[in-house]
């Protein structure tokens, strides 16, 4: 009886341990204590921290020693108001590696009570997640440059529009005050005044056609300008 006793005994260890390897993520049991001090930790903890389970059991690493200290309160604070409640938790931070980098990992898990009430230890799995964090991340920048390159094209309909518009007002300006210039005898104050509406009015068609250019509904031009004459034209 205690030779099949035994057996199952290791039977039962043997499925478990097996069962436990095979989860994707860093199977544990800790003390709900400020360390978080290891009772148990699969294997699978050194593919993504470079910490072996053995050092973190036999030289007591506790697992807060390697959450990031910037994340650390928030997790203490998640898992005591979920062990308040006797609810399971779960968890978003960054775990430190062998080599003084973070991952990102999750955590789910949940306390164990024995009958009589009292919390004995944690439980729970840790996946690492930082492949799907940068894939989240990537996706975020892309969302953001999508929405900024619909916010362009949204401007650029709405400046052509105005341009077109505008273009057509200044169209009926240049052409009633270029029959006045016709009929007013140069070098009056009223032919300069006139001539000062023409020029003015013949900037603004150029500003007229760099908006309709942004908005693609014209072209730019590219050539050589003078600035000593295009500042003094700017002059009032």
């Amino acid at each position: 009886e205690r030779r099949i006793a035994e057996h199952a005994l290791r039977e039962g260890e043997r499925q478990y341990k097996a069962l436990v390897e095979n989860v994707p993520g860093a199977v544990y049991q800790c003390l709900n204590d400020d360390a978080y001090s290891t009772i148990f930790i699969s294997d699978t903890i050194e593919e993504f921290t470079g910490f072996s389970a053995q050092i973190m059991i036999n030289e007591a690493m506790s697992i807060a020693a390697i959450i990031h200290p910037d994340d650390l309160p928030y997790v203490q604070e998640t898992v005591d108001k979920a062990v308040s409640r006797k609810e399971p938790y779960l968890l978003n931070y960054r775990m430190q590696c062998k080599d003084g980098s973070y991952v990102w990992v999750e955590e789910r898990g949940q306390g164990v009570w024995d009958e009589t009430g009292e919390l004995r230890f944690l439980q729970g799995v840790i996946f690492d997640v930082s492949e799907r964090r940068r894939i989240e991340e990537e996706r975020r920048k892309f969302d953001e440059q999508l929405a900024h390159s619909h916010k362009l094209e949204s401007l650029g309909v709405l400046a052509g529009g105005i341009a077109h518009d505008f273009n057509n007002l200044l169209v009926a300006i240049i052409g009633h005050a270029d029959l006045v210039l016709e009929e007013t005898q140069p070098g009056t104050a009223t032919y300069e005044s006139v001539n000062a509406i023409v020029q003015a009015s013949q900037r603004a068609a150029n500003l007229t056609r760099q908006m309709l250019a942004y908005s693609g509904k014209g072209h730019f031009m590219v050539e050589p300008v003078n600035m000593a004459e295009l500042v003094e034209n700017l002059r009032p």
